[in-house]
């Protein structure tokens, strides 16, 4: 994978970011990635090509193969993490664990701890 962002003082926007973020992203704790995948062949999957994979997407291909699906199905079926491309509005090089859902009191913790200026 290609990492083009993960942790993000205060949801700060990305230069040629494709989704605004979020009031309470992932990124602001350290919980969320963004990267386009390389495949076995090389080929680097970015934003724009990953949209094929993205039910909310006008480029959404189901009948698109291959063994990024398979990577995205892994994370799909996960009870831990979420894939991006899945969201209201598809972001479709973001992964995360979903804690601003599934504990977003956890979420508030980690985002005090990482914001309180140390004595």
């Amino acid at each position: 994978a290609s990492i083009n962002s993960s942790y993000r003082p205060n949801a700060q926007n990305v230069h040629g970011a494709v989704v605004t973020p979020a009031r309470r992203s992932n990124h602001m704790v350290g919980c969320g990635i963004d990267c386009n995948l390389i495949d076995t062949n090389g080929r680097m999957w970015e934003s724009e090509e990953m949209e094929v994979f993205c039910p909310g997407s006008k480029k959404y291909n189901p009948k698109a193969m291959g063994e990024i699906l398979v990577f995205l199905n892994l994370i799909r079926r996960s009870k831990a993490l979420r894939y991006g491309g899945d969201f209201h509005t598809p972001d479709p090089i973001h992964y995360d664990n979903s804690i601003n859902v599934s504990n977003p009191k956890r979420w508030d913790e980690i985002y005090a701890e990482i914001n309180t200026p140390k004595p």
